[in-house]
């Protein structure tokens, strides 16, 4: 009688698994939340070279106004004022000057060392920003619920990129840009029934550029990669849509990577003079078919001993390129991983030297994470 006086009102009680499975990306999300919160090692924060460099720069722009650090680590560019700059890419380090922008008052109210949570929150909120692009992307492909909840697990918990949590390395920022340039790509390119209004269409164009332009910003080597995320703004629906619409769209695209890749240009000419002459001395010396191998297998750094819902993702890429409609989307999100691993399969440090995994594939990852749960 009271079950049926509740519903009688309108209010259905349901289960915690009920609310759970009617919401897997948010479900799944939240989980990824508290474990990245409850397991990230704030300690063990920019203790590399790498992660020195870029966090320091962040610190020197906030205190400072300038990109200049101080010498004595390793690869650095040194400059003739007596100091040096970074020879990585700037992105992360525009992100990390936001925590370093505050870091001092905080230490001020919370004591010494409180500071290193602001800036472990920098690659927390990029992992789980990745995995709910991941999770977008694989559900609009026809991943379902269950392809969802992998997709979201594949780019965080389930993969490398959990070692990356409380670290300042840009490979985070990297995997986020990319996969959020493909899924606004796509997003695009649907068809206006399926997609809302051109204007939309418009500006999910341009939050793809801005992606590609950040993943640019990142690291010099997406120059390569992150076009090919754009492809399906370039190709459009393929449904008779006029061409003036494409163009428009291609157009917000480029307006959109503009802000990012001005200031790539601008930070590498400053830097060093002129572009991709950061790495001088560094040099694809590693057989080319070794470092193949040995970044998909190999025992100690084969992608698919730390990723292996890689063998998924290739089935997720294949079942879409048998698709006429959805080719677009292999490209989209296979492309970035084949340009990743032809490039750094013969660079002189293939696995990535301090890294879990084959760090430079990572970026890859929630790309390869969404086509596991289209499979």
């Amino acid at each position: 009688m009271q079950q049926a006086g509740r519903k009688s009102r309108g209010v259905v009680k349901m289960s915690l698994w009920e609310r759970v499975t009617r919401r897997p990306l948010a479900s799944a999300l939240v989980l990824v939340a508290l474990v990245l919160a409850g397991t990230v090692d704030e300690r063990l924060f920019g203790l590399i070279s790498d992660e020195q460099q870029m966090l320091y720069t962040g610190v020197s722009m906030a205190e400072f106004g300038e990109i200049g650090i101080a010498r004595g680590m390793l690869f650095m560019v040194h400059r003739p004022e007596g100091d040096a700059v970074s020879p990585y890419g700037m992105g992360n380090s525009l992100l990390l000057a936001l925590p370093a922008l505050v870091a001092g008052r905080w230490e001020q109210a919370f004591g010494d060392g409180a500071s290193q949570t602001l800036y472990v929150l920098v690659p927390l909120a990029l992992i789980l920003a990745g995995a709910a692009f991941a999770g977008l992307l694989a559900r609009d492909l026809g991943g379902g619920p269950a392809g969802t909840v992998v997709a979201v697990l594949g780019a965080s918990v389930a993969s490398p990129l959990w070692a990356y949590a409380g670290t300042a390395y840009s490979e985070p920022l990297q995997g986020t840009a990319l996969v959020g340039a493909a899924f606004l790509a796509l997003r695009s390119a649907r068809e206006p029934a399926k997609n809302g209004s051109g204007l939309s269409r418009n500006m999910a164009a341009a939050g793809a550029g801005f992606l590609a332009g950040s993943a640019l910003l990142a690291k010099s080597v997406n120059l390569l990669a992150a076009p090919l995320t754009l492809i399906p703004v370039l190709v459009g629906s393929g449904s008779g849509e006029p061409r003036r619409d494409r163009v428009r769209r291609v157009l917000f695209a480029v307006a959109g990577g503009l802000l990012p890749t001005a200031l790539w240009l601008a930070f590498e000419v400053v830097r060093f003079g002129r572009p991709f002459t950061s790495y001088g001395g560094q040099d694809f010396t590693h057989p080319f078919l070794d470092g193949l191998v040995r970044l998909l297998v190999g025992p100690n750094k084969g992608l698919v001993i730390f990723f292996p819902l890689l063998v998924l993702a290739v089935g997720g890429l294949v079942l879409l390129a048998r698709e006429p409609g959805r080719r677009v989307a292999t490209v989209a999100m296979g492309g970035p991983f084949l340009v990743l691993l032809l490039v750094t399969a013969s660079w002189w440090a293939w696995d990535g030297t301090v890294g879990w995994g084959p760090r430079f594939l990572v970026p890859a990852v929630p790309l390869l994470a969404a086509a596991a749960g289209v499979a």
